[in-house]
Formats: structure tokens, C-alpha cells, sequence
């Protein structure tokens, strides 16, 4: 059963990372309720389509939001991204006090995927939520292998996930994920 005390936002890309921090929320008996962009990225379709198969599996609500107007964008950082995507998902929240979280990952070496991002932007939806809204990375420390060992040991529907950056068929050997992807194939048995 459901704790209805314990709401989470998580936003949800339909890859890897965003899929394992649905599986840690859901372990938890959270209320979840997940939060996709389309914000013109190369990879919104097959995301889209991952996206919406992971919510199904885990029977969670889904919002999508499509943002246009911005410059085009390929694979690696994208600067202010998951800060906007964090502040969208203030925007959006539904409940009166819970999470937000975010399946960002330690080893990319991009300040928003650091414990310091998650503690100054803390600090500014305190403000704006009176401190009723937590931000949360349950696998801030992780490093991608160590969310893969995560998501088999848990029995995370990796297979229905979809993480290449550029649009591609998967692993696509040219982003970082794929990059990532082909290194982590390597060493253990991977649904791809």
C-alpha cells in the first residue's frame, strides 16, 4: 500500500537513471508522480516512447511538457538543464509538502550533477516552498556501472528504457551514454 505522507516528483527521461530512481521511490511505497521535457532535444521521440513505457510498468502518473523556442541541442552538457528542469518541476508540484527528484549521477564531471548543485539549489526552493519541497539524487554518488548493478539487482526493467542522446540506435557509439552503454555491455549482461 501507498504512503500517502510521502509524495515524490521524480523527473523522468526514460533512461537509465531517471528509471532506477522510479524503482528506488516505488521500493519506498512513495506516491509518484513522474515529469518528462520535450525540450527539443535529439532524443525526445524514442525518450517519449521509453518514457511513457516505464510510467505504465510502474503504473505512475505521467505529465509531459514540451518547451520550445531554444537553440537546438546535441549530446553532452547542456548548461542550465537540470537547473531548469528542477525549477519546472517546483512549477508543477501537485502536493503540499514531498520530493523532487532527479536521477543525476556522479562521473560525468558537470557541476549539475554534483552534491553542491543539489545543496545550492536546495537553498533556493527552501525559499520558494517554505521548506516543504525537498530536492533529492538518490544516486548522486553513483557512478553509471554502479546504477546498472542497481537497476539488475532490483530487476528494473532496463529494456524498456531508451538513453542515447542523439536520437540513435542504441548503444550509438558517438554520445557519452552510448560511450557509456558500450563500456558497461562490456563487463556484464545487459537487456539492450
Amino acid at each position: 500500500m501507498k504512503n500517502s505522507s510521502s509524495h515524490v516528483l521524480i523527473i523522468a527521461s526514460g533512461g537509465i537513471d531517471s528509471t532506477a530512481c522510479i524503482n528506488y521511490y516505488n521500493n519506498l511505497n512513495f506516491n509518484i508522480e513522474l515529469l518528462f521535457f520535450d525540450f527539443g532535444q535529439p532524443a525526445r521521440k524514442p525518450e517519449n516512447k521509453a518514457v511513457t513505457a516505464v510510467a505504465n510498468y510502474y503504473k505512475a502518473n505521467l505529465t509531459k511538457i514540451k518547451i520550445t523556442g531554444q537553440r537546438p541541442f546535441g549530446d553532452g552538457l547542456i548548461v542550465g538543464r537540470n537547473a531548469a528542469f528542477l525549477f519546472l518541476a517546483l512549477m508543477n508540484f501537485k502536493a503540499p509538502f514531498g520530493i523532487i527528484a532527479t536521477g543525476i549521477h556522479y562521473g560525468t564531471g558537470y557541476f549539475d550533477c554534483s552534491e553542491k548543485f543539489l545543496a545550492e539549489i536546495q537553498a533556493i526552493i527552501d525559499e520558494y516552498s517554505g521548506s516543504t519541497v525537498k530536492v533529492e539524487a538518490p544516486f548522486v554518488n553513483f557512478t553509471k556501472p554502479d546504477i546498472v548493478d542497481y537497476c539488475l539487482k532490483e530487476k528494473v526493467p532496463l529494456a524498456l528504457t531508451y538513453s542515447c542522446e542523439l536520437g540513435l540506435k542504441q548503444p550509438c557509439g558517438k554520445c557519452a551514454t552510448c560511450k557509456d552503454l558500450i563500456a558497461i555491455y562490456d563487463r556484464k549482461k545487459y537487456p539492450n
